[in-house]
């Protein structure tokens, strides 16, 4: 069975282009003494879903992400 497996749940700066089956390039950095880039997380992951939040001052995304799992690691 083939799935998509949710891995990330993200919020930034909105992003009006942000859409369900996107794929997007993710480079997550770590805020330790190192401050490389965290390789835990995949380097490409399509958008699951998104939310697209307008307020007063702000808007902003939320989007789930994750990458196809066929049942194999």
């Amino acid at each position: 069975m083939t799935f998509l497996l949710p891995r990330f749940d993200m919020e930034v700066d909105g992003n009006c282009s942000l859409a369900p089956g996107m794929v997007i390039k993710v480079l997550l950095h770590t805020y330790n003494s190192t401050s490389g880039l965290d390789e835990s997380v995949p380097n490409k992951m399509i958008i699951e879903r998104v939310v697209h939040v307008e307020d007063r001052f702000n808007y902003t995304c939320r989007v789930i992400s994750g990458e196809v799992y066929d049942g194999t690691e």
